[in-house]
Parts: C-alpha cells; sequence; structure tokens
C-alpha cells in the first residue's frame, strides 16, 4: 500500500504524528468556541474538521469555529438527526483540506440550513417557552456564560451532575415565595416564562442547594 501510494513508512510514520500532535493541541486548546463544541453529542465530525485544520495550517482557523459552532448547535436545538450533519461535515471537512476560503464553508452550512428549513425551527425551540429539560439546555445556557465575558483566560466548565439548572422566577409559588406572585399575579403568563431560557440560570450543586 505505501508502495501504491508513493509514500516511505516513515513519511507515513512522522504524518500521523503530526496528525496527532494536531489532534492533541485541538483537544487541549483554551477557546471558548473548543468548549462549546465539546459540549455536542457527535463529536467525530467537529473533531476530524478542527484537527484537520490545525494539521493543515488552514488560514481562516479562527472563522472555521465559529462557523461550526454556529452550525452545529442550529442543528442540535433543532433537533437534526446525525444524517442531516452528515455529509455536510464531510464537505467541510474536504473544503479544509483543499484550503478553501472560508466563505465556501458558510455557504455549504447555509445551503443546509436552509434546506431542512432548520434556522426557523432552531428560532422556535430557543424561544419556546419549554427550554427546562432540553438535552442542549444547559450547553446553551454555558455558551452564553462564555461570551458574555470578555476574559481569554476562561477554563472549561464540564457538564456533569454538579452543574445545575435553577429558575429565577420558581417553578412553583409557596408561602415562602410568595412574593413572586405579587410581581407576576398572572398564572397563565407565569406559566409561559417559568421554563423559558431567559427565567434558567446555572448554579452548583453546593450553591443550588445553598
Amino acid at each position: 500500500d505505501f508502495e501504491k501510494h508513493n509514500v516511505s513508512p516513515l513519511e507515513a510514520i512522522y504524518e500521523i504524528d503530526k496528525f496527532s500532535q494536531a489532534y492533541i493541541e485541538m483537544i487541549n486548546a483554551e477557546d471558548k468556541y473548543i468548549y462549546c463544541l465539546k459540549y455536542l453529542r457527535h463529536k467525530i465530525y467537529w473533531h476530524s474538521i478542527m484537527a484537520t485544520a490545525i494539521y493543515s495550517n488552514y488560514p481562516y482557523i479562527q472563522e472555521l469555529k465559529k462557523v461550526l459552532v454556529a452550525f452545529y448547535y442550529q442543528n442540535w436545538i433543532a433537533g437534526a438527526t446525525i444524517a442531516r450533519i452528515k455529509q455536510t461535515s464531510f464537505n467541510i471537512l474536504k473544503l479544509v483540506k483543499e484550503q478553501k476560503e472560508i466563505e465556501y464553508i458558510k455557504g455549504e452550512c447555509l445551503k443546509n440550513l436552509k434546506s431542512y428549513n432548520t434556522i426557523e425551527t432552531f428560532d422556535t425551540e430557543l424561544n419556546s417557552p419549554y427550554v427546562y429539560g432540553k438535552s442542549w439546555d444547559r450547553a446553551t445556557l454555558l455558551l452564553l456564560e462564555y461570551f458574555s465575558q470578555d476574559n481569554s483566560s476562561q477554563k472549561f466548565i464540564p457538564l456533569n451532575s454538579n452543574l445545575q439548572i435553577e429558575h429565577i422566577l420558581p417553578q412553583t409559588i409557596t408561602k415562602d415565595n410568595i412574593i413572586w406572585e405579587k410581581d407576576f399575579p398572572d398564572k397563565e403568563k407565569r406559566e409561559l416564562v417559568t421554563d423559558s431560557i431567559g427565567n434558567l440560570t446555572l448554579l452548583s450543586m453546593r450553591k443550588n442547594v445553598q
């Protein structure tokens, strides 16, 4: 096989090592875009794209990270299946290998989003009164957390049982929090905002208990 492709075993080993180093650099990057991508369920696609971008010194790598976050999160929130992102991911990977300008990749993503009506579905889901309990609720709140801070030394926040969602306006009005009823006397309107994304915040388990 090496002879068939006119590649020596040593050259192949060197390239494998170089790609491995690119992958390690990507995984260990202290970068808010990479942090957001790490929460995605289907990691193989963005892993392959970003590792290849680093390996090949893709000149638009900063813009690429932004495009990938926008594309994959819109699909995730819109409830897209793996089949809907698979081919587009392969196409993006090919464009990165070919060192195509970022506009080509943006165009590939937009073509996918428009063909499945993803943008409209994403907007509906994100603005729904029933965000709490969605598979993407904590990840999306963390995305907002990362980008609400102008801090280049942010650390990755893992999604685990220590990170919990708390309602600001409580789900249930009791004698201990009756003051909320004064500010939100209309029960129907209260129910419309209770589980919306604007009423949710992230707390560590310890702070939430307190």
